[in-house]
């Protein structure tokens, strides 16, 4: 059975079909005249992305005793690969039954005898929200309490993320000017005047406490990309004092972005799907993981797993690192790993805060 590009909406689908392809008739979308493939010649493309997915089995996936409800368990295969990760695959125009009897052609030629078709009700191996919790909770368990400074030798990317990550930094980075302008910010004040910019930097060493991304006795600069999201950062009270000062780099600095971890656009064409989707998974977390609150009773603790990521990070020779603000809305945070290559701005400024807001959800 041939199939065609527009039996497609992933372009490295319709780029492999419009070149490998000769004019003919498609046996899905009826198209003709287009450039056609047998379907079973897709099948090294599909093969990464099909091994995320596994058909529903009584005893592993649900009970017999379920119910009625067990159907709810599980799609069709071609609703799963599209559906889990929001990638665009199928043409629009094919029926559900269409895409399951194409899919099937493609699986024709690699799978085993026996397997089921695609009509089938299929799920995830893994889940993509809770790979993301899975990797993060694994990596963080065993630093925080088994192997801190030389993890543990074990199978997957993750035994050694300092052997894979610096390799992929390269495509979130940026570079910040000395025209660009950051936002530190202290609560309180100094004899009814703003603290002066020699007390708005970095504590000394002796004094360093844990941060997200520092160890104690370590400091780094933490700074804001607006003022607003500096004084958020630090939670001041209402009627509090808090001096405000800009920061600006000395140099040109290079800092690792991760508000910008690129979604992978398409599953084909990919050495290895899960490991890219692992490590994409692994960098969303570390994100979000920066800019999340503590127990500050706990944070020496908690805050081991991003400060390993972190200095892996100022090895392969980054300044920064830029993440999202969980206290500020659309807010982003940079922890600058060297003071000396910034400079605070000799005029702070003090401000009064006159409103606050708190937000709450029920646990269940």
């Amino acid at each position: 059975m041939n199939c065609c590009g527009k039996c497609f909406r992933d372009k490295v689908l319709i780029k492999q079909i419009c070149a490998t392809g000769t004019r003919g008739l498609c046996d899905f979308c009826k198209a003709r005249s287009n450039r056609v493939v047998p379907a079973a010649s897709l099948a090294e493309l599909f093969s990464p992305l099909l091994e995320l997915f596994e058909p529903v089995e009584y005893g592993t996936h649900l009970q017999r005793d379920f119910g009625p409800e067990a159907i709810d368990i599980g799609e069709m295969l071609p609703n799963c690969l599209e559906w889990e990760n929001g990638w665009s695959i199928f043409a629009l125009q094919l029926q559900e039954a269409e895409k399951c009897r194409l899919l099937d052609g493609i699986r024709a030629g690699s799978h085993e005898i026996g397997d089921p078709p695609s009509s089938d009700l299929w799920v995830a191996k893994t889940n993509t929200h809770t790979l993301e919790q899975s990797i993060w909770h694994d990596f963080a368990e065993t630093i925080k309490w088994k192997r801190r400074f030389i993890p543990e030798a074990k199978a997957g990317f993750m035994s050694a993320p300092k052997d894979w990550l610096p390799q992929y930094l390269h495509e979130i980075s940026n570079f910040v000017e000395p025209s660009s302008i950051f936002y530190r910010a202290r609560l309180g004040e100094e004899a009814h005047s703003p603290y002066r910019a020699a007390d708005m930097g970095t504590p000394p060493r002796i004094r360093a406490t844990a941060g997200r991304a520092n160890p104690r006795g370590i400091p780094y600069l933490y700074v804001a990309e607006k003022a607003m999201t500096a004084v958020c950062e630090i939670r001041p009270f209402l009627g509090g004092r808090v001096t405000i000062a800009e920061v600006r780099p000395r140099v040109r600095l290079q800092l690792v972005d991760l508000t910008k971890v690129p979604d992978i656009k398409s599953p084909f064409g990919r050495a290895s799907l899960a490991d890219e989707m692992e490590k994409k998974a692994l960098l969303s977390v570390l994100n979000r993981e920066l800019s999340k609150p503590v127990n500050p009773a706990l944070a020496e603790i908690q805050y081991i797993p991003t400060q390993y990521l972190a200095e892996i990070i100022l090895d392969a020779g980054y300044d920064g690192i830029r993440y999202k603000s969980a206290m500020h809305k659309g807010g982003r945070n940079v922890v600058f790993f060297d003071q000396d290559k910034l400079k605070i701005d000799v005029k702070t400024k003090l401000v009064r805060i006159t409103a606050t807001a708190l937000s709450y959800k029920p646990e269940t």
